[in-house]
């Protein structure tokens, strides 16, 4: 699982083995919401966090069950590598499916009757009972459980978990004491919650400079230009990102989808640290849409190491001549 802590002007995240990556914060704006609480600024600095496609964040909106398995995997660093095929309603070109798979392994989520139900809402008490799975593996002493006014509400099953999650302080009750145990868990609500897991197993994040930062590592623009004719706009970059805080080989991962150019090209942006070598291949999503060579045949990944250019800033300028399915 990674770890999160300040180092001078940066938050460092610690990822497997000795890996070290520094984020700057990043002041993001977004159309939907004049301002962000600190707790969830500090997971969009992170990237765990990002806008639609019409870049609004959808605060107030409930968040699906795919999503909360997606931003849980990201911020505990928890991937499936190899498809289990473990629910009915999940492909393995499924953007989430490593994601839900990992956590399924861990003990933290899971589905019902085969079925994992990936549109589905989530309750606050099931949410209480998610976050709690995942305190328990830091906090080894439960404190005194907090006054909650509307407990009568809380399912049979759900009891334990939402005193623990008000105990441990990763979420809470409103003005009047009541915890709204059958509510949907909102995006802003989820975003808090995961923030105070973070918080959990790292104790320092707390002193997180709020302030804007340098950011760390070259900025790296990935552009391609694709054949005419695609039939949809869903172009990810796919390779060895993880160790820029991405998943690894992921054909569908939203955070390493490009954005289309008025010239009709592609392009994505990220601060990658000055050395790093990365491997890639284009893709639609998923991976029986990968980019092929001009006769149809398998490419050898895409290679670049990361080196400065002018004002630390680089451009890879790539061409896909076709898709495996086209």
């Amino acid at each position: 699982m990674k770890d999160y802590y300040t180092e001078d002007n940066y938050l460092v995240v610690k990822v497997k083995g000795s890996q070290k990556i520094a984020f700057a914060k990043v002041e993001k704006k977004f159309d939907d919401s004049d301002s962000l609480s600190h707790e969830v600024a500090t997971l969009v600095s992170l990237g765990l966090v990002t806008g639609d496609n019409t870049n609004r964040i959808n605060l107030e909106r409930p968040i699906f069950r795919a999503e909360l398995a997606a931003l849980i995997g990201k911020a505990f660093d928890l991937y499936q590598r190899y498809y289990g095929n473990y629910f009915a309603d999940i492909s393995k070109y499924d953007w989430y499916a490593p994601y839900v798979e990992a956590l399924k392994e861990n003990g933290i989520l899971d589905g019902y009757n085969n079925k994992f139900n990936p549109k589905g809402l989530v309750t606050r008490e099931q949410l209480a009972k998610i976050a709690v799975n995942i305190a328990d593996r830091y906090i080894s002493k439960v404190p005194q459980p907090k006054t909650i006014a509307d407990f009568d509400k809380v399912s049979l099953w759900a009891k334990e978990y939402v005193q623990k999650a008000l105990a441990y302080g990763i979420m809470s009750v409103d003005d009047q004491e009541n915890f709204r145990p059958q509510d949907y868990a909102t995006r802003k609500e989820v975003f808090s919650t995961l923030y105070n897991l973070i918080v959990v197993k790292n104790k320092n994040l707390k002193d997180y400079i709020t302030a804007d930062l340098i950011p760390y590592g070259v900025e790296v623009t990935f552009k391609v230009k694709i054949p005419q004719n695609v039939p949809d706009d869903n172009i990810h970059i796919a390779g060895t990102f993880s160790v820029v805080g991405y998943s690894d080989w992921n054909p569908s991962d939203n955070n390493l989808k490009l954005i289309k150019n008025t010239d009709g090209t592609y392009s994505i942006t990220m601060y990658i640290p000055e050395g790093t070598t990365i491997e890639y291949k284009y893709v639609r999503g998923e991976w029986s849409k990968v980019e092929k060579g001009p006769n149809g045949k398998e490419l050898p990944n895409r290679t670049v190491t990361v080196k400065k250019g002018s004002n630390n800033k680089i451009l890879i300028e790539d061409t896909v001549a076709k898709w495996a399915d086209k």
